[in-house]
Formats: structure tokens, C-alpha cells, sequence
């Protein structure tokens, strides 16, 4: 016993003490008084108890670089990590697996965008971007103790740079805009269903015979795209959000209130940070991106605004013909030469890197055509094709940041409209409301005008015709001020007339949750009730899923062909569509869909062997949920899915119930009345790259039961594990509600916490708060703070 404890109990006890020493080192300093350089005047940082810090400055100068700073405290290991992943440099920490994510990132570009679009900015954004990346150094070259990344990957952050900032407005671009990985599934299941089938499961014309491409190129560029993005958490199924803003004529306070919840992948640290900044005229609060120096999403003085995914089509893939030695590609001029430049990828070796001979740096090369850059590089072109990616993300007049800042200085309509002139990526639907009473929904973004194609499928690069003629003038991009109504609703569907002369997108989300905040709206208004902020409140934890009702009397009308199916007609009889935790209709209703739809489209998109590189893809759109194409079969139109004979379709619903009460049983040995929605579906809050060890996922990832459905206001999104069950993978990243009565009275939160280090007490401490569908404060007098820290310039004495 005694050597037990010597040599085994009492060294272990010394690596915990010095592990949880260091852990405890790497919070960051929240008060006192420290001297930095780039500073012009002092700057208080006071942090409130949700760790959410109030910066006031004498200069917007001062208060970009104490954002910066503050960031470096709290996000940088984020920050560091997207900036990595937008740049192309995962393989540096993560190895070798990562060589498809940084190849792919190097391919298109999005860091060498960001440094040319640094030329169009004004001087006043650059002193901007300069400010903050001064700040973020500060912290940096203080050599501070650092997160625990750092010292598990054991690697130290690099200074920041301008172009670092602008990258972290693609990679959300990126994030945003998933056309490009559509049109390759769109070709896949146009050539493996024909275009007849292919229009019936998507809703779309897929008439226009699609340009030939390789089965081998088409299937695994899309399904490296895919894998690519996701191991960068960009990707997502459905991403949008929701927004709303009612007139002053509405409301108890004579003044109009505005809602907005952006819909994200779930992650830690998560994608938004709190802020208030006061720095003399400019006194902005609201939503962060870690990485930039300005509020996305929230209110100045005088107005509020919030945005949702505009689901605009800015993405176009080409297909190039190419000469033999792969030098040339065919324009409609004739011939071209690529334009080529070589890239160095470093990889770190395997653990234990110290007994691993390293990786030699992999030379990468990187061609781009007139259409942009070409993808399928990455995969491996096949004979004499290829494919390019248009996108005006990576156009070098890129002015966003420069319209971000502007918003937040905005003080009416007029200006903030002005703001937007320069929003070129990502295409976004603001949602906005000012002390005047104004209420808007305004479209923004560099929409392209096309030629000949839809944007739907792959392009003939060499034909002309199919080339962008421009894009949509500002002036004349899709808007809605001041309806009648008195309400805006943005929630990712299409929101203006029919006869609009441009094409925008082909896939708008369904109206559902747009329906449903209308619904909510209108029955308040028709009650005579005046709108509070309580009421936004309350719709922003609606947890009903309108699309039930479409195939619930569908499922109610079938007759149970034994006692087990028969016990769960009748607990979806008394069920009101309502994805509550304690909801047993719920979970038979998820599970049942989802068999349903499978079963529906298993036979078509079986993969035959001669194309197995789609088996990726198909099974994909398996697990993809089509409510429109769901809805017509039980109406009826589309009989031929069910395949031949009177009451297919029943037989297929039985089936599929079946599949859905077994696999119920599985995650719950319980009996069928204690199915709750709350022990099937969770929440898996993961950290992002520790999530993939099965040890320190134990660690940094953080579960919960969640509620919600795939179109409830309150949404989830999910992904299904035979491991795990339901795991909710998107939702509400963040909620806001602003009373333009009262800016500081306005309500925020985020799904996680403010903190990206894990033994923080912010880490995930909004957590709860957010569940429970409760909010805090960003004004200082409500909230009180618990520690300020008072930044003084180089030659003042620190305390």
C-alpha cells in the first residue's frame, strides 16, 4: 500500500495539482490595471456576471483595440482555429487527416481574397482593422499564459493580421452559402433518377439536360466538399435563422420592437460574443464574431437590426474542358492557360510526434480559370475536365466589413440602407427598426444576373451564354418598408412578389416557421393585445412543428395492423404537433418521418455498382427530410413512390411506423408512454477540434435534452446516430429582442457561454439560462459588474 501510494497515487496527484495550476493560469486577467501599447487614452473593459465585457473608450479607436483585446482573452483559440481552417493550415496541428480541408481551402482562396479585398476598404476601415489587430497582439505579446490548446497541440498564436479579420466574414459566407455542394448533389440525383423523378423529390424543373460530368468526378468531389467543410463545422442542412420587427402602432410602448435568433452549427466555443461598446458617439451592444472588431447583429442609440440567410444563389460551379496536358481549358475564345501558383501545406507528424520522423512540407498546386478557381483539384480531376467555383465571395472589391462598420454608426433608415450599398457577401436578409417608428426587411448582397442556366446544375464553361452578366443593383435588390401590416418576417423564405424581374435563389426554405411568427403575431393583434417584449419572447421558444399537421391525418387514418402500431396511432391522435421535452407524440412523429421519407426513396436511389462513387450522396439525400415532396405523396399526386397497387402508401406509413417504434425501443427500453422527446433528442455541444477524441470530448463537449423540431420557431435540426439517437447539430446560436423604446432594455443570449476556455465559469453558463428561454441585460446599470479592467496607454504607471 504503501508504494502504491509512493510511486502510483502520490505522482498523480502532482500532475493533477500542476494541470489544474496551469489550467487555473490560463484565465485571463479581468481586473486591475495594465499598460499596453496602441492605446491613446485609458479604456475601462468591465465585465458583468455573465462575463459579457462593457468597454468604454474616448475613441472609436480605443474601443476597437480593447475589443481586440478582449477577444485575445476570451476566443483566441477560435479565433487562431478559423483563422487556420479559412487559410488552409489545420494540417499544421491536426495532421494528415486534415490535408482535404487545407487543400480545399487553398484552392479557393479565402485568405487570398481577404488580403486583396483589404485594397478596397476606405482608411477609416483599415484604422479600424488595424486598431483591433493591435489589441488582439496586445494580449499575445504580453506572453501570457495561454488556453489549453495551445499547450496540447504545443504550439503558441501567431500576431494578428487586417486580412485575418476579413477572412472570418468569408469562412461565415461560407458557412451561409452551400449552393456549390447542391448543384453536385443536384447533378448526381438528376443523372441517377432522371429529371423527372429528381423535380417530384425536390421540388425543382429539372427539365434543361444537365452538362455531362464524370460519375467519379461528381460523387467524390461532393462528398470530399462535404467532409471538408464539416470537419471545419461550416456545414449545415437548413441554416438560416429567424427575424421579425413590429411597428411602433402595435406595441404597449408606442415603439417598435425587433427579434432576430441566426441559426447555426452547434459548437464550442460557439460562433457569437457579447458586447457593449460606448466610445463617444458610437454606443453599439449586441452580437460579435470573434475575429472582427464590430456588432453583427444588435442596436446603437437609435436603431436595431438583425439578418437572416437570404438563401441567394452566388455560387455556380463550371464545368472546363482541358487540354491533354491539363495546362489549357476551352473558352468560347478558344483556347486559355490556367492561371497557376504553387502552395506549401506543412503536416504535423503523428503522435508521438517526437518519435515520428516529420513530413516533408506537400507542394500544392493551385489552378483557377476566368469562372474562379477549380475544386475539383482537390479530388483529382478526371481526362480533360474539371470543375470551377464562381463565387462573389472571393471578388477583390469585397467591401462587407466596410458595411458592417457603417451599420453599426448608422442613426436612421436612410443611412443604414446607405450601409449596405457596399454588402457584398454573405447575401443576408436584414431585418431592421429605429427610434422613428420604421420598420424593414431589406435584402442584401451581391446577387449575380445570370445568362442562360438557373444555377441549379453544373454549367458548360466554355459557353458564353452561361457566363454572369453583373449583379442586381443595390437599389433594386428585394425590399419591404413600413407594410400596412406593421409587421417584417424573415425566416429564410422568399419574401417578395412573384413578378420580381431577377432570379435570387431556387432554394428558399419552407414557410413554416415564417407562418407560424405570423400566426403568433396576428392572433395577439387580433385579441387587441399591445406587444411586449415578453410576447417575442415566448415565439422564440415556440417549440410546435407546423409541417406535422400536413402528414398527421394521414399517419391518424391508418389502421395499426397490431397492438404496438395501434398504441401509437392513438398517442398521435392526442397530439397537437408540439415538440415539447415531455412530448411522447413527438418522439413518434420524428421517428416516424424520418422512416417514412427513407422508406419512400430507399429503392429509387439505391446506388447501382458501376456508380458507387454516389453512394455517398444518395444515402445523404436518404436522411434528407423533403416536406413538399412528403406532402404530395400522402395527397396523392405522386403515387408511383409507393410503388404499384391500391394503399402502397398505407403499407409503406405501416412499415415505416414500425421501423420508427423499434428503433424507439432501442433508445429507451422504456414502455411506449414514457417515450419523452427529451430523452430522445439531445443536445451535444461540441468543442471544436476535441470533439473528435473520444476522451476529450468527456472533457470540453457539453450534452442536454433539447426540445424542438426540424420547423419549429424554436428549432433543431438533427442529425441520427444508431450510438447516439437524435443529436441536435443546428439551432438558434443566439437570441436577441430590442425595445426601441428602450435600446437598454434590450435582451440577449447565446446557447453556450462567453468564454472559449473550458474551466471557465463562462464557458457554457448561458446555457441554461437559454433553455429556459430567459435573457440577460447589456446595460450596466442592470446587470452591475463584478471586475473591470482598466487599460492604460504605454508610459502611465500600472497598478
Amino acid at each position: 500500500m504503501g508504494r502504491l501510494l509512493l510511486f502510483i497515487v502520490l505522482p498523480l496527484l502532482v500532475v493533477v495539482s500542476l494541470v489544474t495550476v496551469m489550467l487555473t493560469r490560463s484565465l485571463p486577467r479581468t481586473d486591475g490595471t495594465l499598460t499596453v501599447a496602441g492605446l491613446e487614452h485609458d479604456v475601462r473593459i468591465e465585465r458583468d456576471a455573465s462575463g459579457v465585457p462593457h468597454i468604454q473608450a474616448s475613441s472609436e479607436h480605443d474601443a476597437f483595440f480593447a475589443m481586440g483585446y478582449a477577444h485575445a482573452q476570451d476566443r483566441l483559440w477560435q479565433m487562431d482555429f478559423r483563422r487556420r481552417l479559412g487559410s488552409g493550415r489545420l494540417s499544421e496541428i491536426l495532421g494528415k487527416d486534415s490535408l482535404a480541408t487545407d487543400k480545399l481551402m487553398r484552392t479557393l482562396g479565402l485568405y487570398r481574397s481577404s488580403q486583396a479585398a483589404l485594397a478596397a476598404l476606405t482608411p477609416a476601415d483599415r484604422d479600424a482593422l488595424r486598431a483591433y489587430a493591435d489589441g488582439v497582439n496586445a494580449w499575445i505579446g504580453a506572453d501570457l499564459p495561454l488556453p489549453p490548446e495551445y499547450y496540447y497541440f504545443g504550439i503558441r498564436p501567431e500576431p494578428w493580421a487586417e486580412a485575418d479579420s476579413l477572412l472570418m466574414i468569408k469562412l461565415l459566407a461560407l458557412s451561409l452559402g452551400g449552393n456549390y455542394k447542391e448543384e453536385l448533389a443536384n447533378q448526381i440525383l438528376v443523372k441517377h433518377l432522371g429529371s423527372k423523378r429528381a423535380s417530384e423529390l425536390l421540388g425543382k424543373d429539372f427539365s434543361a439536360p444537365p452538362t455531362e460530368l464524370s460519375a467519379a468526378l461528381s460523387g467524390n468531389l461532393h462528398a470530399l466538399v462535404a467532409s471538408a467543410e464539416a470537419r471545419g463545422g461550416l456545414a449545415g442542412v437548413g441554416v438560416g435563422s429567424n427575424a421579425w420587427a413590429v411597428s411602433g402602432r402595435l406595441t404597449a410602448s408606442g415603439k417598435p420592437l425587433l427579434a432576430g435568433d441566426p441559426h447555426l452549427r452547434v459548437q464550442l466555443p460557439t460562433t457569437f460574443y457579447l458586447a457593449d461598446i460606448d466610445a463617444g458617439d458610437l454606443h453599439v451592444s449586441g452580437a460579435t464574431l470573434p475575429g472582427l472588431p464590430v456588432v453583427v447583429f444588435g442596436h446603437n442609440r437609435d436603431i436595431a437590426w438583425t439578418g437572416t440567410n437570404l438563401e441567394a444563389d452566388v455560387q455556380d460551379l463550371y464545368v472546363e474542358h482541358t487540354s491533354i496536358d491539363k495546362e489549357q481549358y476551352e473558352t468560347a475564345d478558344g483556347w486559355r492557360a490556367f492561371d497557376v501558383h504553387d502552395e506549401w501545406i506543412k503536416v504535423a507528424p503523428a503522435f508521438p510526434a517526437s518519435l515520428r520522423e516529420p513530413y516533408r512540407p506537400i507542394r500544392w498546386r493551385v489552378r483557377s480559370a476566368v469562372q474562379g478557381p477549380l475544386i475539383s483539384d482537390v479530388f483529382g480531376a478526371g481526362d480533360n475536365e474539371a470543375v470551377a467555383l464562381r463565387w462573389t465571395a472571393l471578388d477583390p472589391d469585397d467591401t462587407s466589413f466596410g458595411s458592417f462598420l457603417a451599420i453599426n454608426r448608422a442613426r436612421n433608415l436612410d443611412q443604414f440602407r446607405a450601409a449596405l450599398k457596399g454588402f457584398v457577401a454573405p447575401a443576408l436578409a436584414f431585418v431592421y427598426a429605429d427610434s422613428a417608428g420604421h420598420v424593414a426587411m431589406l435584402a442584401a448582397g451581391r446577387i449575380p444576373i445570370r445568362g442562360q442556366g438557373r444555377g441549379m446544375l453544373p454549367s458548360p464553361g466554355w459557353v458564353d451564354a452561361y457566363a454572369w452578366k453583373g449583379s442586381i443593383d443595390n437599389d433594386q435588390l428585394p425590399s419591404v418598408i413600413d407594410p400596412a401590416s406593421g409587421m417584417v418576417v424573415s425566416a429564410n423564405q422568399r419574401f417578395f412578389a412573384d413578378d420580381y424581374p431577377y432570379s435570387i435563389s431556387t432554394s428558399w426554405q419552407p414557410e413554416y416557421r415564417a407562418q407560424r411568427i405570423t400566426a403568433m403575431l396576428q392572433a395577439l393583434v387580433g385579441k387587441g393585445h399591445r406587444i411586449e417584449p415578453a410576447d417575442f419572447a415566448r415565439i422564440q421558444q415556440d417549440t410546435l412543428d407546423t409541417q406535422a399537421g400536413e402528414l398527421l391525418p394521414f399517419l391518424r387514418r391508418q389502421q395499426g395492423r397490431d397492438g404496438r402500431e395501434r398504441d401509437a396511432i392513438t398517442q398521435l391522435a392526442h397530439w397537437d404537433g408540439d415538440m415539447a421535452l415531455d412530448s411522447v407524440g413527438a418522439s413518434i412523429y420524428y421517428a416516424w418521418s424520418r422512416h417514412f421519407m427513407r422508406r419512400l426513396v430507399e429503392g429509387p436511389l439505391r446506388v447501382e455498382m458501376v456508380n458507387g462513387q454516389w453512394l455517398d450522396t444518395l444515402r445523404d439525400q436518404s436522411e434528407t427530410f423533403e416536406p413538399a415532396f412528403l406532402k404530395r405523396v400522402v395527397s396523392g399526386e405522386l403515387p408511383d413512390w409507393c410503388s404499384v397497387g391500391d394503399g402502397a402508401c398505407d403499407q409503406v406509413a405501416l412499415t415505416a411506423l414500425d421501423d420508427a417504434l423499434a428503433e424507439l425501443g432501442r433508445l429507451d427500453g422504456r414502455r411506449m408512454t414514457g417515450w419523452q422527446w427529451g430523452d430522445m433528442q439531445q443536445l451535444i455541444l461540441p468543442h471544436t477540434p476535441f470533439t473528435a477524441s473520444p476522451f476529450l470530448s468527456t472533457l470540453f463537449d457539453r450534452r442536454s435534452p433539447v426540445a424542438g423540431g426540424r420547423y419549429s420557431v424554436n428549432v433543431s435540426m438533427d442529425a441520427f446516430s444508431e450510438e447516439r439517437g437524435y443529436v441536435k447539430v443546428l439551432g438558434a446560436a443566439y437570441r436577441q429582442i430590442v425595445p426601441l423604446a428602450d435600446p437598454a432594455a434590450s435582451r440577449f443570449v447565446l446557447d453556450a457561454g462567453q468564454s472559449g476556455n473550458v474551466i471557465d465559469a463562462h464557458y457554457v453558463d448561458m446555457r441554461d439560462i437559454y433553455s429556459r428561454g430567459e435573457y440577460v441585460r447589456l446595460d450596466r446599470g442592470a446587470t452591475g459588474q463584478t471586475r473591470v479592467l482598466l487599460l492604460k496607454p504605454v508610459g502611465e504607471v500600472a497598478r
